[in-house]
């Protein structure tokens, strides 16, 4: 497929390897092309921008709205079959955090999902994620396995092992994951 001149938009991206991208468009819908004109996506994007190597797309189609995002080769990195409402990039930790009917999860660069969109918030520590599920937190490591399923009122990472609160009582749990509650 073709693209005629009113279908060229004005973002224009030189790759390190001399490869030239251009954002199209048509009527109102977006699709990506190479620097002959040749389209390497359909026209499908109601929005198309990039950041640092990555196109971020997103579609309206049967009134939903679908997260997309592709690599310059065209692929899609996190597919729009995914259903995602909303996909952020965290710059800092090259990760994606995506939302599907209010609740998040990550997805690493190559698209594959670290942690389940099952989570009401989701906050980002040095060394692990605090998620909330029904008012109660757990945490999960950078690579999506669960140090403790969301149960706490709140916790604070501790040398040997996490500060822990709930009910009003607060206890700590090791690193194997025994609690130990205070007395009263």
């Amino acid at each position: 497929m073709s693209i005629r001149k009113k279908d060229m938009d004005t973002l224009r991206l030189k790759e390190d390897d001399g490869f030239v991208w251009q954002r199209l468009r048509r009527d109102y819908n977006f699709a990506i092309g190479d620097a002959n004109g040749q389209t390497m996506t359909p026209y499908i994007f109601t929005a198309l921008s990039y950041f640092n190597g990555l196109f971020f797309g997103t579609t309206h189609a049967d009134n939903q709205l679908y997260g997309v995002i592709l690599s310059p080769n065209g692929r899609f990195v996190i597919d729009a079959n995914r259903h995602y409402d909303k996909i952020i990039l965290d710059t800092i930790s090259s990760r994606f955090y995506v939302a599907k009917q209010g609740q998040y999860g990550i997805c690493d660069m190559t698209g594959r999902v670290i942690v389940e969109p099952v989570y009401e918030e989701i906050l980002d520590t040095d060394t692990y994620y605090m998620v909330l599920q029904n008012n109660h937190w757990g945490c999960i490591e950078k690579d999506g396995t669960i140090v403790f399923p969301p149960r706490y009122d709140n916790f604070e990472k501790m040398e040997n092992g996490y500060r822990i609160f709930l009910d009003g009582q607060e206890g700590w749990l090791d690193l194997s994951g025994k609690e130990h509650w205070s007395e009263k």
